[in-house]
């Protein structure tokens, strides 16, 4: 958590708090992970990642595997504590989200076209590679 907090956040934020739970709720979400904080300012400090419980079935193909799962679902999720601790995200309610000054309503975004899922994408592996 520390190598990818100093990565993404580059000294930005001082004080955080961030709680990692496994739970089975992410697959019947259909996700493999996801953040959320219960702040409502608009740089919260304290979130929490949840990983999916499912990513537990990669041990069966390996450690190397798992570890590469479970790591890489953290780092995306650690891309969007980030965003939200910098103000670059914030979510207004539960349907809309504000992304570079520009409000987003989830239910005509595709996750895909998200651009805050884009972001996360394009660094997750990078992230991954550093904790390794």
């Amino acid at each position: 958590i520390d190598v990818l907090a100093d990565t993404l956040l580059r000294g930005k934020v001082r004080k955080m708090a961030i709680d990692i739970v496994i739970d089975d709720d992410c697959f019947d979400e259909g996700a493999d992970g996801w953040c959320e904080t219960n702040e409502t300012k608009r740089k919260p400090r304290y979130f929490t990642i949840t990983l999916g419980s499912h990513l537990w079935q990669y041990k069966e193909r390996g450690a190397d595997v798992f570890h590469k799962e479970m790591l890489t679902t953290l780092a995306h999720e650690m891309v969007h504590v980030a965003q939200m601790a910098t103000g670059l995200m914030h979510y207004k309610d539960a349907e809309n989200v504000e992304y570079e000054t520009r409000l987003y309503k989830l239910s005509e975004c595709e996750y895909d076209d998200r651009p805050w899922e884009q972001e996360a994408f394009a660094l997750q592996d990078a992230l991954y590679n550093l904790c390794v």
